[in-house]
């Protein structure tokens, strides 16, 4: 009884929240690319790229949108913020995907994932 009480206690303070994940528009975690486009159509394509890749829910605001993703059998679910910043160059495209709980061992999205399926957008709606 003792140990499922601490593993109780391990799984609830090891979780992630969206108000966590704003917090991380500050960091310098994550992954970053540079892209040819607006921050307002960086939020624009990352908010496609999410739901096409299973997102259930978003916070958006003219800085970032998060992405909460799924909870089924094998997770509790996981989070992915994309936080871009225009620089000269382009923009900067920010990507930080985090699980829901510290035990859950997978990510309903990856960084590296989801800057493939943000290039693969771009090249499609270019193509247009």
């Amino acid at each position: 009884m003792r140990n499922a009480l601490l593993l109780g206690i391990l799984v609830i303070g090891g979780c992630r929240s969206m108000s966590g994940m704003e917090e991380e528009r500050d960091s310098e975690e994550g992954t970053i690319k540079t892209y040819p486009l607006s921050k307002k159509k960086a939020l624009d394509f990352a908010k496609i790229v999410m739901k096409e890749q299973g997102a259930d829910s978003f916070k958006e605001t003219e800085d970032y949108v998060i992405g909460s993703f799924y909870v089924n059998l094998i997770s509790p679910g996981s989070f992915c913020g994309v936080y871009p910043k225009e620089t000269p160059a382009g923009c900067e495209v920010r990507v930080i995907s985090r699980r829901k709980s510290s035990i859950s061992i997978f990510t309903g999205l990856t960084e590296g994932g989801f800057h493939e399926a943000f290039e693969e957008k771009l090249k499609s709606e270019t193509a247009k």
